[in-house]
């Protein structure tokens, strides 16, 4: 259910913000940004990004470091299959264990992060790459799709 994936991507947000302390005001940064340059609203629907999408992306960003701040999200979950209504779901769960502590050390400021996070995205091509928390570098989009 969607209170299920909710719940289980807070949780990873809990996580990824606990393996060093700039995640969780990195991302606080990049939201404000948002909302101060009218990209985030709290008007439902909207076509404009949500703090979820901004939080995916500031991670993805995060994970694509020469020296990471995040591991993959397969490093932190584990899967179990749970047949539901005659489909199997596979539901991921946070597993620490996996982790191995510590990352490699990357010292970089706040101040640049934000400023690779802006230099990272200004290249990225959205339209042949996707975005998320996987060990692949960047997924390509199976049908480049125009807008």
């Amino acid at each position: 259910t969607n209170i299920d994936i909710s719940l289980h991507m807070t949780m990873l947000f809990w996580v990824y913000s606990n393996l060093d302390t700039r995640i969780a005001p990195f991302i606080n940064l990049i939201r404000l940004w948002a909302k101060l340059c009218n990209i985030t609203s709290n008007i439902k629907p909207n076509h404009n990004l949500s703090n979820f999408h901004l939080s995916i992306l500031a991670l993805n960003y995060l994970l694509r470091l020469e020296k990471p701040l995040i591991c993959p999200i397969e490093d932190l979950t584990t899967t179990d299959e749970d047949d539901v209504n005659g489909s199997k779901l596979i539901i991921k769960k946070v597993n620490l264990n996996n982790v191995k502590f510590p990352l490699q050390k990357n010292e970089i400021s706040l101040k640049y992060l934000l400023i690779g996070f802006f230099s990272y995205y200004y290249v990225f091509d959205f339209n042949s790459y996707s975005v998320g928390l996987s060990k692949d570098i960047k997924s390509r989009i199976k049908n480049n799709r125009s807008y």
